[in-house]
């Protein structure tokens, strides 16, 4: 049974363009690379669009108040968006040697949003793998999203007691080490599993509430029901807990005052993807994924997160079309709805229900 690239968890954002990684492609000659009989090389860029009805993960209430001028919603001038996403991508990987084969590459990815400039981002990752035979590969894997927008949050109030609002930007650091093996490999079928344990260091300038360490473990199996069609199932708990210190909550009784909270959480995440040809030429990916996260905070001692319940559900499908032997053409489509229990009431300015929609298309080059 081959591995394939998987598609799993794609949204909310499209897999992006990497685009500062064409400085290497200059300075590493693809030819001389791929010539050596112990080293081989694989590249791929990819260009595309993506249309976001939700970028900023609103209520349709807050909808209606962008634009309006207020420091709440600065910088958020539009509630749909439209992103240009370009990437690279480089794998490199050894002779297959007694079943065994190393692998390591890199990514850029390049997020230019054309309705709310302040999301463009830029992101990349580095990874290395270890087969120890033809049936098992070891990877690890780290990533890295500097200085990313996410919405304006409650910072305080002034002189006049009215709230004031600073930008929420967060660098987001990824790690993830992951064992896949395959179970079993039959003619036209097959079973792999892979274990994951994962992490996320998300750190803010001015907002130690906010930032958080989660760290996870999961299990999926992949199972190749014939020649055409596969079906990926998985399953994921993450514990996430926050450093703390003194947040903000606005009430419009007595204004803004500082609480020690407890944004603390569980979260369970759940997901399955189908795959199957249609012809030689394409492929359909459907996927369905549901979220949960369930917060530590006891209704009776915090004011805002006691006994919070998110819960978040998304579809996807993507269909593939190979134009040529070197370029795939992917057109898809997902929808994210957003729950959420709140006895406390909460902050108001974080997310709430919200639903989102996106369509997207993009074109990948192989070599």
């Amino acid at each position: 049974m081959s591995r394939r690239n998987r598609s799993m968890r794609w949204y909310p954002s499209a897999r992006s363009l990497r685009l500062l990684a064409l400085a290497a492609v200059v300075g590493v000659n693809p030819t001389s690379v791929s010539a050596q009989n112990s080293m081989k090389s694989d590249w791929s860029f990819s260009a595309g669009a993506l249309f976001d009805t939700n970028p900023f993960k609103l209520t349709n209430g807050q909808k209606n108040d962008l634009g309006s001028g207020l420091d709440r919603f600065l910088d958020m001038d539009n509630a749909n968006d439209a992103v240009v996403a370009v990437g690279i991508d480089a794998v490199f990987r050894t002779k297959r040697s007694h079943g065994r084969r190393t692998r390591f590459g890199f990514g850029f990815d390049a997020d230019v949003h054309a309705l709310n400039s302040s999301r463009t981002r830029f992101s990349g990752d580095v990874f290395l793998a270890q087969s120890f035979s033809r049936a098992d590969e070891l990877k690890v894997k780290f990533g890295l999203n500097p200085s990313e927008f996410r919405r304006n949050y409650l910072m305080g109030e002034d002189g006049t007691g009215a709230p004031t609002y600073s930008e929420g930007v967060l660098d987001i650091r990824t790690g993830s080490i992951s064992y896949e093996r395959e179970l079993y490999d039959g003619k036209g079928t097959g079973l792999a599993m892979e274990l994951s344990g994962t992490a996320l260091w998300r750190t803010t300038a001015d907002m130690p509430w906010r930032d958080r360490t989660m760290y996870g473990a999961g299990i999926s199996f992949d199972a190749q029901l014939s020649k055409a069609v596969d079906l990926e199932i998985g399953v994921e708990r993450s514990q996430a807990s926050h450093d703390g210190g003194l947040e903000p909550v606005f009430d419009v009784l007595t204004g803004v005052d500082f609480f020690s909270l407890n944004r603390d959480f569980v979260q369970m995440g759940i997901g399955s993807e189908l795959r199957f040809d249609l012809n030689k030429d394409a492929r359909l990916s459907l996927a369905y994924e549901r979220r949960t996260r369930d917060f530590d905070a006891a209704l009776g001692t915090d004011p805002v997160y006691g006994d919070r319940f998110d819960t978040r559900s998304a579809v996807s499908g993507e269909l593939r079309y190979e134009v040529s032997k070197a370029a795939d053409l992917f057109v898809g489509g997902a929808y994210i709805a957003q729950d959420t229990r709140r006895p406390a009431g909460g902050n108001n300015t974080d997310e709430v229900d919200y639903r989102r929609s996106q369509l997207s298309i993009r074109l990948v080059f192989t070599r």
